[in-house]
């Protein structure tokens, strides 16, 4: 048979006052989960009066006690099966948290934690947690415009003197290299004519040793 809730503010109120006495948390967490039994109207009493951040205070504070834990989560249990009203009430006081950390923490309180947040996050109704969106789709794929007539026309003017320029740098490869061949020819012309001089002039100085030498014979002869 559930308690009558109205007392459920001197129990917290005697909560807070005696913070750190994991006895009075444990005892005042039983007493607020026995008051949560019984009609939505027990359970608004209780969440009116601040319990539901008084249990979660109490979690918090005494995370290592067991009994606190349970008692706790015993609470909340209750509490979260009620109106969304009262649901809202625990997630602003952080009772989520609470019952992850005890359940994570101490195994007892695992069917308790697994009741109360099925109470929390299946039947929240308009507190449900909206599911996540999907993500944007990927941005399509830019494309290029096609080029207009005028872009065509001076893309083919500019291939058109690309291709003079390549000709002209041609034309003027090859005569470079015809004056070097030209200039080549004529040192081998001037030479051939330097080779042919200086033979001539050493016939014709054999031929002139020649006649002085038969002049000097014929003087001799005479004598």
């Amino acid at each position: 048979m559930a308690t009558d809730p109205g007392g459920a503010g001197a129990v917290v109120a005697h909560m807070s006052a005696h913070a750190a006495d994991a006895e009075v948390q444990w005892a005042g967490c039983g007493a607020l989960w026995d008051m949560a039994t019984g009609s939505n109207a027990y359970k608004q009493a209780v969440v009116d009066a601040g319990g539901a951040a008084a249990v979660v205070a109490a979690m918090g504070a005494h995370a290592t006690a067991v009994e606190v834990q349970r008692a706790g989560c015993g609470a909340l249990q209750n509490m979260a099966s009620g109106s969304d009203a009262c649901k809202q009430a625990i997630l602003g006081a952080g009772g989520l948290a609470a019952l992850v950390a005890a359940g994570t923490a101490h195994p007892p309180c695992h069917a308790l934690v697994s009741v109360a947040v099925r109470h929390l996050l299946g039947d929240l109704g308009a507190f449900a947690p909206a599911a996540p969106a999907p993500p944007p789709p990927p941005p399509p794929a830019a494309v290029a415009p096609l080029p207009t007539a005028a872009e065509l026309a001076e893309a083919e003017r500019a291939r058109q003197r690309a291709e003079q320029r390549a000709q002209q740098e041609q034309a003027q490869r090859e005569e470079a290299e015809r004056r070097a061949q030209a200039s080549q020819q004529g040192q081998h012309g001037l030479q051939q004519q330097l080779t042919d001089a200086q033979q001539t002039l050493a016939r014709l100085q054999a031929e002139n040793a020649q006649l002085r030498a038969a002049s000097r014979s014929a003087q001799t002869s005479a004598i």
